[in-house]
Parts: structure tokens; sequence; C-alpha cells
């Protein structure tokens, strides 16, 4: 009889350490054939550091901050801030096939023209008036459209869009994918690497010159906005309301 109830007591110990290590185990972190290979790279980091955190704090890994944060998944422009959670800054994403994007926009604020080549975006204003539209292929349309707080949108993946805010107040977008691992292929970024003679010729320009320093102005998005959208609402080139 003794023997039975040490045998129960060890039986529940195991089964208390397995749920306990199950959280975020070799399973759930095997790495996905169509992860790219930054994210590749991310997970078994984020995966390793989760382990080591679970126990200090078993919550810790299932809150993300969208506002203020830094490293992987955030940039910051001119215009605003980008704060992106993907399996590349997100232990909690890993094999869920989910991820989301918040994009705050100050007045006039512009998210460059890009692409998420492995999902299907839903874009959702939460505050402000957004400028946006999207393009898929060369025999498509360009679908133009304005979205008040409120509504919301979709683009296929692969789908050239943009994020504008023509409002003179702070905007706010927020983008859902069915992926943790959407990827951005931002349109400027990719002028930036591209062999500067086919750029050149592409644009029927004989100065590689012209080209070049164009490319290496390219500001870091989201960027300041249109001229025409500082002047109707007041506000000089830096975003600053004119006395």
């Amino acid at each position: 009889m003794l023997r039975f109830g040490i045998n129960i007591i060890l039986f529940g110990i195991f089964v208390s350490i397995s749920f306990a290590n199950n959280d975020l185990n070799d399973v759930r972190c095997t790495l996905r054939q169509d992860f790219s290979e930054s994210a590749k790279s991310s997970v078994s980091e984020l995966c390793l550091q989760a382990k080591l955190e679970k126990d200090a704090s078993n919550n810790k890994n299932y809150i993300f901050t969208y506002s203020n944060g830094t490293g992987p998944g955030f940039s910051y422009g001119d215009g605003g801030l980008i704060a992106a959670a993907s399996v590349r800054n997100w232990p909690a994403l890993i094999n869920q096939g989910v991820s989301m994007v918040v994009l705050y926009l100050k007045p006039c604020g512009l998210n460059l023209p890009h692409i998420h080549p492995r999902a299907t975006t839903i874009s959702y204003v939460a505050k402000g008036i957004i400028r946006t539209g999207s393009w898929s292929e060369n025999t498509g349309q360009f679908h133009a459209i304005t979205l008040k707080a409120g509504q919301g949108t979709t683009f296929p993946a692969g789908a050239l869009h943009f994020e504008q805010n023509i409002g003179c107040d702070d905007a706010i977008v927020v983008a859902a994918f069915n992926s943790e691992d959407p990827g951005t292929a931002q349109l400027t970024e990719g002028i930036k690497v591209l062999p500067l003679d086919i750029l050149t010729t592409s644009f029927g320009s004989e100065s590689q010159y012209q080209i070049d320093q164009l490319r290496r102005n390219f500001p870091k998005t989201p960027i300041k906005g249109i001229a025409s959208c500082y002047k109707a609402c007041g506000l000089d080139k830096n975003g600053n309301k004119i006395k």
C-alpha cells in the first residue's frame, strides 16, 4: 500500500513537470519550412530565451507591449512608429499562424509603399482618417480607399499598399496577418539593393550618380507627409502648428 502511494505521488510530480514544460515545448518551437531564414534564427533564440525565463515569470512571454518598444519589429520615422509583433520578437506567436502590427502615424504621416509576401492583411483604423490603396499585379487596377475610424479593409498577400494619415491629428491603424512571419518588403528598400545600372536604365536615366543619390536619401518609414496635407492642417514641414 505504501509503495502504491509513493507511485501515485511520483506520477503526480511527473505530470506536473510535464505540464510546466509544455508552454513552449519542442513541438511548438519546431521551425516551419515557410519561415524566412531570419525568422528561423529569431525563433530558435526566442524559444531558448522563453524556456529560461519561464520559471521566473510564466506570463511574461504572453504579453507584448506595442508602445515605446525597441529592437526587432519597431521602426521609428519622422512620420510615426511601426510596432510589429511576430515570431521575430514574441515567442507566444510561434506556430500560431497569426501576427499583428500597430501603426502610429503623426498628422500627415506616411507609411511607405510595401508588400507582405507571406500573409493576407486585415487593416483596421482605430483612430483618424487614413488614405490607402493597393495594387496586386501588372494587369490589375490600383484600388484607392479612404478609411475613417471604425472602418477597415484587406490586402491580399503580396499586394503593394501604403497608409497615409490625411487628418490633422494622430492616427492609429491595426493590421492583422494570417501568418506569424508575414514579412515586409518595402518598395524603397528594394530599390536600394537592386544593381545600379539596372535601376538607372529602368528609370530612363543616363546618370547612375543621380539615381544612386536618390536611393541613398530614402527616409525611414513612416515618413513625413505630403506638403499639401501640412498646408491644409496649418502645420509647418516639421508638423508643428504655424502661429
